[in-house]
């Protein structure tokens, strides 16, 4: 009697588990969300641990955003850079988490020290993120700005080529 009951209980969690993931929102359901509370944010000003509209810090952006697509994801750039998957440069989608290292000098060196980073390298390589945005579409991305709050930028201005780190994809998307 016992084995059977834990049968039809192990029999009622996989449907009940079927079932839930079923009925969760399909991608692009998440997708219109993500894009809802990105623009719903926009202008939101900047404020270092923040987490409300009035005042977020860029991390906490991607969170709220995520979270409105009922996906959790970690509170900290830092802890942001190791979640999902590593994309490959320029096949980001839409949701993709942007990565920058925002220490990185990116004012131009005099021609005298090209010989010398040529050799040796240059010291201002991105390699720690500091800053976090969200890719929407066409070289644009999401993100909580020190300076001007939260708004969209391109990927591909000077700054941000400059100081780009990497890409993390946390959507499932169809194929994978």
């Amino acid at each position: 009697m016992e084995r059977n009951y834990r049968v039809v209980k192990y029999i009622i969690l996989f449907f009940s588990a079927a079932l839930i993931s079923a009925c969760g929102p399909t991608l692009d359901e998440q997708r219109r969300a993500m894009k809802g509370t990105m623009e719903s944010y926009l202008n939101t000003p900047y404020r270092y641990g923040g987490t409300s509209q009035n005042g977020i810090d860029c991390s906490a952006f991607t969170q709220k955003v995520y979270a409105s697509a009922g996906v959790s994801i970690p509170r900290t750039t830092a802890e942001q850079f190791k979640a999902g998957k590593e994309v490959e440069d320029k096949d980001y989608l839409f949701g993709d988490l942007l990565f920058f290292d925002t220490s990185v000098k990116t004012e131009d060196h005099s021609c005298c020290l090209i010989p010398f980073f040529f050799f040796f390298g240059s010291s201002t390589k991105p390699s720690t993120p500091g800053h976090v945005g969200i890719y929407s579409e066409s070289g644009e991305f999401y993100h909580a700005s020190k300076s001007r709050g939260v708004t969209r930028d391109s990927l591909y201005d000077y700054y941000w080529e400059k100081t780009f780190l990497g890409a993390r994809r946390i959507l499932k998307e169809a194929a994978d």
